[in-house]
């Protein structure tokens, strides 16, 4: 393949813009995470907030099932916040293994394929008749190779020219769709 090489190194901040540029891609994504780690922790510290007014207005006559409500939505709330962290940093973790951290990540492509690189350890080829989709923002681009498996490349990768021209081969994938 004779087409330029574009080197980046992945970052943490890349991961998340990622992952934000796929729930604005995607969205049942979006609503799965607002759901989880938004809407479920609030309406749980709101239950909580509201046993609380009761307890303290009505002279402590809360029932004990209550109470308990009470401690189970204070859990689940918690529980969700540290699961979002736990989540992200093992999905970091699987995508950047620690032995890959600050080492090159290179793409490559022309009119039939496209090349995510890690030199030297692994690669991965997919033709374009393969790709699925194709999103992007003003920091991340993602190719999808599959419905949540994506190669996500900075904008920093690239020149603006070399951005037209992967436009120019993924988005007619996109309206297949």
């Amino acid at each position: 393949m004779d087409t330029p090489i574009h080197e980046y190194t992945a970052t943490k901040r890349d991961f998340a813009d990622a992952q934000r540029v796929h729930r604005k891609n995607r969205p049942w994504a979006a609503v799965n995470y607002w759901f989880w780690y938004a809407a479920v922790p609030v309406g749980c510290v709101l239950y909580v907030l509201t046993v609380a007014v009761r307890w303290h207005l009505h002279s402590r006559t809360v029932g004990g099932g209550e109470i308990v409500g009470a401690g189970f939505a204070l859990y689940v709330a918690a529980l969700l916040a540290f699961a979002r962290w736990w989540q992200r940093r093992k999905l970091w973790n699987q995508a950047q293994p620690k032995k890959y951290r600050g080492k090159p990540v290179t793409v490559q492509f022309d009119e039939s394929i496209i090349i995510g690189a890690r030199p030297g350890e692994s690669e991965g080829r997919f033709y374009w008749t393969a790709i699925e989709d194709f999103a992007e923002d003003d920091r991340m681009a993602l190719v999808y190779v599959r419905p949540k498996l994506f190669l996500f490349i900075p904008k920093r990768a690239m020149s603006e020219p070399e951005w037209a021209r992967l436009r120019a081969l993924a988005l007619p994938r996109k309206a297949k769709r």
